[in-house]
């Protein structure tokens, strides 16, 4: 059902942005009286016919080169003070000790299905100022998740192969502007920001395993390890499961969770002293 409210509601807004009216009319409404909706439907007719002509105006044709070759320049956003991002962190949920949930970006209607594949291909500043708007949103993001994020504002329920690619390679452009900065498929701001522990219990949607970065993994770990004068690598690995929002985790996500604890480990990011209890370094 929300996936056909969302259709429903997006292709009415295409459509606006395309410059068409829209007359709804309602199942009920035409069958208990069909001549009175084709009645309105006239009359929302004439209304219209009896507007005056908008001036239209001529746009040049960018050729196929240009297209390819030319790429737009993207201005990097000011780097926000320290004082500020501590108040706005993404995530963030405000007052000590409550979970950061995980914060979605909202693009809206960006276009048409078929504009997605014209803006990408051509790099166009406006296509990528929403990768921009993704990742500092949900920074760091999965570079899978930006490309949903951008298709989902073009209309397109599900995001293949093609617009994978086209999504990386609009990264990739911005990251070489400077504007982001790409690491093993994950994608980062360009402002350094302290790395926060994002749940996605009450969040919109549920992040999978392999869409948190190994940071914010690796930080799940250092804090489970500081709440605790001393914890088990079982017991870490669970408390890691749930600063995510796995309450219940299956196996996938134990195995998960214990592998960041013994990459923990093996890094020196924790210690184990006695009979396995994992501290912090003394430093």
């Amino acid at each position: 059902a929300r996936t056909a409210r969302d259709r429903d509601r997006l292709r009415q807004q295409v459509l606006e942005r395309l410059g068409w009216r829209i007359i709804r009319i309602w199942s009920t409404d035409w069958v208990k009286d069909p001549v009175r909706q084709i009645r309105r439907v006239l009359e929302e007719v004439a209304k219209v016919r009896a507007l005056p002509e908008p001036p239209t105006r001529e746009v040049p044709a960018a050729s196929p080169a240009d297209a390819v070759t030319t790429e737009p320049t993207v201005v990097p956003a000011p780097p926000v003070r320290e004082e500020a991002r501590a108040e706005v962190s993404p995530g963030a949920t405000g007052g000590e000790g409550t979970p950061h949930v995980y914060r979605v970006a909202e693009l809206g209607v960006a276009g048409s299905p078929e504009s997605f594949y014209t803006r990408a291909a051509a790099r166009d500043p406006g296509f990528l100022s929403l990768i921009a708007k993704v990742v500092e949103v949900e920074s760091p993001v999965h570079k899978g998740v930006v490309a949903k994020r951008v298709a989902s504002a073009f209309g397109l329920a599900r995001c293949g192969a093609e617009i994978g690619r086209l999504v990386t390679r609009s990264i990739a452009a911005l990251s070489r502007r400077g504007v982001v900065r790409m690491e093993r498929g994950f994608v980062w701001c360009r402002e350094a920001r302290p790395i926060i522990v994002r749940t996605h219990a009450g969040a919109p949607e549920v992040r999978g395993r392999k869409h948190i970065a190994p940071e914010e993994v690796r930080q799940a770990v250092l804090e489970a390890v500081s709440a605790s004068f001393g914890i088990k690598r079982d017991e870490c690995a669970v408390a890691v499961a749930r600063a995510f929002g796995f309450e219940r985790a299956g196996t996938k996500i134990r195995e998960w969770a214990a592998e960041a604890v013994n990459a923990a480990v093996r890094d020196g990011a924790v210690e184990v002293v006695g009979d396995g209890t994992l501290v912090l370094p003394r430093r």
